[in-house]
């Protein structure tokens, strides 16, 4: 499998036209939500939602339509004007019979049919333009990463399981470290975190309602077992309201990503973003309280279905929407599905994001690009400034991600590990602790208390959760 099929952002850049030119014409945004609040400023959301458009001829209800066809509206309208004519409070039965006359001279009129065709073009453009707010969303969270230098973080398999069972409640925004400000993380392709197809049906269009003759319902399930969407990585974004921007992105693993499709029918890249804020939710639910000492367990969820064109902003405590995933019978199907996505990713991330604040040093670097993977090595290898300079230069010519392959060395690790204990082999669950250190011990930086295997040399443990990769 190439790069450009295995990493989520080299599978989107080289499926977007537009990506390169929107690297350079975005080179500076910033997606903050403190920068977007500007008054009597067009926020730079709005500046890249109006580029996505522009080459595409679908719109969205809500947003300003594009100049041609609000042109050609108003020449309409205005040339309809001669058919008006404005009743009297009490009109008289020659007034009436004059304005009823109008009325059927302009329905019979070449400017009636104009208008028509113009409201059904309208109509149309507002039907089919929901997937391009979901890729604005998208392209804001490539641009970031690019910003920041494209960096992914691959997570091997074995430390994916370790972090399962590993702990992360008391966990603080401020306790977070990372070396950039937006990063992808890899996954791989996990069967316990999957899109929720059947309930987003109407998202896919053909890609997913492609003909299929549903005579059983073994038929209907051999179908969506077929068109799973698979989690295989996520943007992250910390941003300075002590929020966390997260985009869940899924792929579809019979899909070799080698066809051109329109952005607007391109169903490819099922995406699920929503924001993970440090802020605890008051009990009335009314509003969000900003406190250092808030952890993960007492911080918010917030999200908005893109696809409901009636969708306003949610949000939940984690507290709650953890404890609903338990809860089934409380919830709408949809709505209990997203929650139990929402949780296991959000445990995944927080996790990730504790590690590489801890660790640094399990880490191998190397690039997507082959012959740019050749310099990078080289340059690590070089230690003459002007040597470094050269290497510097010519791997700037070359279009690549690094990517960082994250907890290689903690099978040898385990492997190497064994426990005196008489019991049966289980996991320990691990921890995050927070250190104190610097002067005073003001600071405090994370420790991880590894989960391990209780008396290991008598077997794997009977229980317990694996995910399969």
């Amino acid at each position: 499998m190439s790069n450009k099929e295995k990493f989520f952002p080299e599978r989107y850049s080289a499926n977007r036209y537009y990506a390169k030119k929107m690297l350079s014409a975005f080179k500076g945004a910033d997606f903050d939500p403190d920068f977007s609040k500007r008054i009597g400023d067009e926020s730079d959301i709005d500046v890249l939602r109006e580029f996505i458009r522009k080459p595409v001829h679908e719109w969205h209800e809500g947003s300003f339509l594009p100049d041609e066809i609000l042109d050609e509206r108003d020449d309409i309208l205005h040339r309809m004007q001669k058919y008006q004519y404005e009743l009297p409070v009490n009109p008289t039965a020659d007034e009436y019979k004059k304005w009823s006359g109008l009325q059927k001279i302009q329905m019979q009129s070449q400017e009636w049919k104009e208008w028509s065709n113009w409201l059904t073009k309208a109509e149309e453009m507002i039907v089919v333009h929901r997937k391009l707010e979901q890729e604005v969303i998208v392209a804001r969270d490539y641009i970031r990463f690019s910003q920041c230098g494209r960096n992914i973080f691959e997570i091997t398999p074995f430390l994916l399981r370790l972090l399962e069972k590993t702990d992360v409640g008391d966990i603080r925004f401020r306790d977070f470290k990372l070396p950039y400000k937006t990063i992808y993380f890899h996954f791989g392709t996990l069967e316990a975190l999957e899109y929720p197809v059947e309930y987003y049906e109407q998202k896919f269009d053909a890609y997913v309602a492609e003909p299929f003759n549903f005579e059983t319902i073994e038929d209907e399930d051999e179908y969506y077992q077929k068109k799973k969407f698979l989690l295989d990585g996520a943007f992250i974004s910390m941003t300075s309201e002590n929020c966390i921007d997260i985009q869940l992105c899924f792929k579809d693993t019979n899909d070799s990503f080698t066809k051109n499709v329109n952005v607007v029918n391109d169903h490819r890249f099922p995406t699920f973003d929503f924001t993970l804020s440090f802020g605890k939710r008051n009990k009335d639910e009314s509003h969000t309280e900003y406190d250092e000492e808030t952890t993960f367990n007492e911080s918010t969820v917030i999200f908005c279905d893109y696809w409901d064109e009636k969708a306003e902003l949610g949000e939940i405590g984690y507290g709650k929407l953890s404890r609903l995933t338990n809860e089934p019978e409380k919830c709408f199907k949809s709505e209990w599905k997203e929650y139990v996505l929402m949780d296991k990713a959000l445990k995944l991330i927080v996790n990730c994001i504790c590690y590489l604040s801890a660790n640094e040093l399990d880490i191998e670097v190397f690039a997507t690009n082959e012959q740019a993977n050749e310099i990078l090595e080289e340059l690590y290898k070089a230690s003459k400034t002007q040597i470094r300079n050269k290497l510097e230069k010519k791997l700037s010519k070359f279009s690549y991600s690094k990517v960082h392959l994250v907890g290689h060395k903690l099978k040898a690790y385990f492997d190497r590990k064994e426990s005196d204990n008489e019991v049966e082999p289980h996991w320990r669950r691990g921890h995050w602790r927070k250190q104190p250190f610097g002067e005073n011990l003001s600071e405090t930086k994370l420790i991880w208390i590894k989960p391990t295997i209780v008396r290991k040399d008598k077997g794997e443990p009977k229980k317990g959760h694996v995910y399969n990769l």
